[in-house]
């Protein structure tokens, strides 16, 4: 769901990888409430990352203000708000 609230990514269009130690090969272990709220962190901080990088880059390329363009979330695409 902090997918869903930062990019407007449907939650089916998100893929949750749990415990394949082929792409995460470390792991420190859940430790029950704990891991949501590092795990947590850390996927909504990416999320606003890739959010803020789309927009420096949407503005780049439509020559725009980063406050100009917005994300739609049910294509996927930047549009300028202008």
């Amino acid at each position: 769901m902090l997918v869903q609230e930062e990019l407007g990514i449907p939650m089916d269009k998100v893929e949750v990888i749990h415990g394949d130690t082929d792409l995460i090969p470390d792991g420190i272990g859940t430790y029950a409430s704990r891991s949501l709220q590092l795990g947590g962190s850390a996927v909504q901080k990416a999320a606003i990352e890739v959010k803020e990088e789309g927009a420096k880059n949407a503005a780049s390329l439509f020559e725009a203000a980063e406050a100009d363009v917005v994300l739609d979330a049910d294509t996927g695409l930047w549009h300028n708000r202008r």
